[in-house]
């Protein structure tokens, strides 16, 4: 006689981070399949030497077990620093660890060795830096139980710091994120790409059926696909993704241009001219695309040009200028 299959049940948090599990007749639940989304990048706290990822298992059966209210048993592991391993690639990363003239070159970071990188717990950062210019890293250990008793090193500054996971800080020791802390963000992670049921944009704490978040374009970024510093950023060594990134801009795609101008257009000759201080012919030129502005002109009109926007359309100031301008021009279009 055949068995009655079980019903595969699925806890979602966002895109991409969700688990498919079974419940037996007892209650207890068995995880079929995990995403390892957000988490992958984090050393398994209890051997980072073995493959396993069982603990993220078990990250997944807590959160099921928060949201429906039964008791949680944290592990111990849970306290331990939140530790990513990295690569010393860059010159300036080895360059860290070669001021150690008594250790044994067998002892010594060289080029390609691992390294152990910890995550700054939220507004932590010291005196004189920020979460965009810091980043501890050590020498790799294969033991979870040490990696808060090491020596950390500032990769921008080169300063050396001890971490701690909770308590007080001080001018040398550092609050870094533990496997707890990254657990209560993983499971209240927002998903702002959705609604909510009320209809508002999803927060950390929606719960219910999302639905899709209608979006437009105002207008086209090119982003170059060049790898600079990708790596570094993989690795958590660099947070500005602005560093990496290449953009390229289309004059036929300017915003002035295709937003601005033609709400100028629908616009009082005199009245912008006054509001420019430049003369009505020198708006005419403007507006026909026979002349570019200056930065001041440019900014005084844009900002002109929203406020006609946003009346024709009820927005409200909270709304950009380009944006403004944008939902204006597809008003009318459609209408």
């Amino acid at each position: 006689m055949k068995s009655k299959p079980l019903e595969l049940l699925c806890y979602a948090i966002a895109a991409k981070r969700y688990a498919l599990f079974n419940r037996s007749a007892n209650g207890r639940i068995y995880i079929r399949k995990y995403s390892e989304h957000g988490l992958g990048h984090l050393l398994n706290p209890t051997d980072p030497e073995k493959e396993s990822r069982y603990w993220i298992e078990q990250i997944w059966e807590m959160i099921i077990a928060y949201a429906e209210h039964r008791r949680v048993v944290r592990p111990a592991w849970m306290s331990r620093p939140a530790i990513s391993r990295i690569t010393a690639s860059a010159p300036d990363l080895v360059r860290r660890f070669q001021d150690h003239k008594n250790e044994a070159y067998a002892d010594q970071v060289k080029p390609m060795n691992f390294l152990i990188t910890a995550h700054l717990a939220p507004l932590q950062a010291p005196a004189g830096t920020t979460g965009t210019n810091f980043q501890l890293v050590a020498p790799y250990s294969n033991d979870p139980r040490r990696w808060v008793l090491l020596p950390w090193t500032d990769y921008f500054s080169g300063k050396k710091y001890a971490i701690t996971t909770s308590g007080d800080t001080s001018r040398n020791v550092v609050r870094v994120k533990s496997y707890a802390d990254v657990f209560e963000e993983y499971r209240s992670h927002p998903e702002p790409k959705s609604l909510s049921p009320d209809g508002e944009p999803c927060g950390a704490a929606t719960v219910g059926e999302l639905a899709r978040r209608p979006v437009f374009g105002i207008y086209p970024i090119y982003m170059g696909k060049e790898s600079n510093r990708l790596e570094e950023v993989e690795q958590g060594t660099v947070h500005n993704w602005e560093e990496v990134r290449s953009e390229y801009q289309d004059p036929a795609a300017d915003p002035w241009r295709t937003l601005v101008l033609p709400v100028l257009r629908e616009m009082n000759r005199a009245e912008l001219a006054r509001l420019a201080n430049v003369s009505e012919r020198h708006i005419s030129r403007l507006r026909n695309g026979k002349e570019m502005p200056s930065q001041g002109v440019r900014e005084v009109l844009t900002s002109a040009a929203a406020g006609y926007a946003r009346e024709q359309t009820g927005s409200d100031t909270s709304v950009d200028d380009l944006a403004a301008c944008a939902l204006y021009l597809r008003r009318i279009r459609t209408s």
